[in-house]
């Protein structure tokens, strides 16, 4: 299940922090995925890294944890191969 919420924030010059805070958290999320689909490294060993290396909380780490998509392999990318869970081949713009 995903949520999603809204707040408004009364102060302005909280603006600049939540935007940094934001980039923060985007920059460790490509991070992650990267260690996790492309270089295969065990979720837990991410973590430990990840709170020293971010300066985030457990918490914070787990919100930016997504669930695992199922990726296509480059073979599939440029037409080639057989489709498999689901993906076909082209139409992906990469043909």
């Amino acid at each position: 299940m995903m949520a999603t919420s809204e707040a408004k924030v009364p102060d302005r010059t909280l603006g600049p922090l939540l935007a940094s805070n934001a980039a923060l958290s985007a920059k460790a999320e490509h991070a992650l995925d990267v260690d996790l689909h492309v270089r295969r490294r065990p979720l837990n060993e991410c973590k430990r890294g990840y709170l020293a290396r971010f300066g985030r909380t457990a918490r914070q780490f787990n919100a930016v944890v997504s669930v695992p998509v199922p990726c296509p392999t480059p073979s599939h990318w440029y037409g080639g191969g057989q489709p498999e869970d689901g993906f076909e081949r082209g139409g992906g713009g990469l043909d």
